[in-house]
């Protein structure tokens, strides 16, 4: 078997000649080539382009993804700080008064309403309360977030009087803070802010410190 190949100087697919073993080879020898039609390299050539545009088309897809999921990342950041710049019930926090003044749970029922047609309300509720059943509301769950001013009004300092002092109904001094008037009246406490802070003026509106009765007696 005789093989010679010109493909590269022809840039043609050269034939295989079988000869037979008692047939002289000669440099005259005749091989045949076989040109590639132009045909052929046209399909070639639009195969390597088709290749190229799916590539490149894959490339554009997976930048442009990356493109739109970053966007969509940014504007969900934006929606997110938006949000955490507001409230999610819309309702107001509750004032150091009005937390103090409520005797609503904080952790079971914080929507306190405040007034109602006009009128006081004190109502306790665990979701919003709507236009329908009260006028105006307030969230109670910040309430422990609140600091206490030092100039806050309290029972501690005030004197009871000498006629109160001699009623024979006074608080021991372990609870020396004690009503003198309003629904709780000869209630005693431990807590100086008790009866101001604390509780409504329905509760009590007025309280002493009988500490001091030892001083006036």
């Amino acid at each position: 078997m005789t093989i010679m190949n010109k493909a590269a100087e022809y840039g043609s697919i050269p034939e295989v000649h079988m000869e037979d073993d008692d047939s002289s080879v000669s440099s005259s020898s005749v091989f045949s080539t076989r040109r590639m039609a132009p045909s052929s390299k046209l399909w070639i050539g639009l195969g390597v382009a088709a290749a190229c545009a799916l590539i490149f088309g894959a490339s554009s897809n997976s930048t442009a993804t990356t493109a739109t999921s970053q966007a969509g990342f940014v504007r969900g950041m934006g929606i997110v700080s938006f949000l955490a710049s507001t409230t999610s019930t819309g309702t107001r926090n509750c004032t150091l008064e009005e937390c103090f003044a409520s005797s609503c749970n904080t952790q079971v029922a914080p929507f306190t309403c405040l007034f109602h047609n006009g009128g006081p309300h004190g109502g306790c509720s665990d979701v919003v309360w709507t236009a329908a059943t009260c006028t105006e509301q307030c969230d109670l769950s910040g309430c422990a977030n609140l600091d206490i001013p030092e100039d806050t009004d309290s029972c501690a300092g005030t004197e009871c009087g000498e006629e109160w002092c001699t009623s024979g109904r006074t608080c021991g001094l372990d609870v020396s803070f004690q009503c003198t008037n309003g629904s709780a009246r000869f209630g005693c406490s431990s807590d100086e802010l008790q009866w101001t802070l604390r509780t409504s003026t329905d509760t009590c509106s007025n309280c002493c410190d009988v500490s001091l009765c030892q001083e006036t007696s």
